[in-house]
């Protein structure tokens, strides 16, 4: 089973700024549902928050929560959604059901537990300094990861609101 991390973030990791994304980048999120439509993800409890607690179409969650039994969905399928204590238990879920490859796709804390354990790294690396961010990506270890790609995509306006670059770390000898 492959193991990946989507993430945008600033030039100073920051993901997030009061559980939202501190800038508008359509082409990211297009890149986002086209790289995850019909996989597994796994996500936080905020991240899941600031979903508005409705599953993205077409993908499996898997939101890792200290309390289970209080996980609400407020829209979609709920069937497309399950709460799990710890990510090592959503992971054991996917290898039990034949996953080919699963997202994790925040927040700031499921990264730092899993980014020594990824196969690869997709990161839209936004070109800002966001003021007053409150969420962070852990810096990727060189030692580790090898940058195998990388795009750069221009602001155009009210569309896309900053310039970013796309790219895909790999981890060293996979």
């Amino acid at each position: 089973m492959k193991l990946s991390i989507i993430v945008a973030a600033d030039r100073n990791n920051a993901i997030g700024k009061n559980n939202e994304l501190p800038w508008r980048l359509p082409a990211d999120l297009a890149n986002f549902k086209a790289l995850t439509m019909g996989k597994s993800l796994i996500l936080g409890r905020k991240t899941w928050d600031s979903l508005g607690r409705k599953p993205l179409p077409g993908r499996d969650h898997y939101v890792i929560t200290r309390r289970v039994d209080d996980l609400t969905v407020e829209g979609g399928d709920p069937k497309q959604v399950v709460g799990m204590s710890s990510i090592k238990e959503a992971l054991l879920c996917c290898r039990e059901e034949g996953v080919e490859e699963v997202f994790i796709i925040g927040g700031a804390e499921i990264y730092h537990q899993t980014i020594k354990d990824v196969d690869r790294i997709y990161l839209s690396r936004v070109d800002i300094a966001v003021e007053g961010a409150d969420a962070f990506f852990p810096e990727i270890d060189r030692n580790l990861f090898q940058q195998t790609m990388s795009m750069r995509y221009l602001k155009d306006g009210d569309k896309h609101t900053h310039d970013w670059y796309y790219q895909i770390w790999d981890k060293e000898g996979v």
